[in-house]
């Protein structure tokens, strides 16, 4: 992806795949700070689209979850493949990860952050059904 001139784009870094391999997240910065965030776009179009305001390094994990840091706490939020957009609020699934370094994102260590995230979320879900 090239710098767009008209969302005063100044960087994009960490891009991540898809599933399908056509799609990959990334982080954009801009000076317009509405339009930092993570987008989503596609290799053969080159379109692209806003998902989230967080501008920071964004991980999918199946089944359909976006993991990123928020003020050291590891967040997960829901994520549609199929449509390309979040389809619910974060919510925390880890505290005191290192994001300076976004450790909770390289092995050894997105091994773990990641089972202890999914973990938390379907813990999280079976409390729900069976409220």
């Amino acid at each position: 992806m090239t710098l767009d001139g008209a969302r005063q784009e100044t960087a994009h870094f960490a891009p991540w795949f898809l599933p399908d391999g056509r799609h990959f997240l990334y982080a954009g910065l801009s000076t317009d700070p509405k339009k930092s965030g993570v987008y989503v776009a596609d290799l053969a179009s080159k379109t692209r689209k806003q998902v989230t305001i967080e501008s920071t390094r964004t991980i999918y994990v199946a089944p359909g979850y976006l993991l990123f840091a928020r003020d050291r706490t590891l967040m997960a939020q829901p994520f549609d493949t199929g449509n390309l957009e979040t389809t619910g609020d974060a919510v925390p699934v880890g505290e005191q990860v290192d994001d300076t370094h976004t450790k909770y994102l390289q092995k050894p260590y997105q091994e773990d952050a990641l089972l202890a995230a999914i973990r938390h979320l379907l813990a999280r879900d079976r409390r729900r059904s069976n409220s």
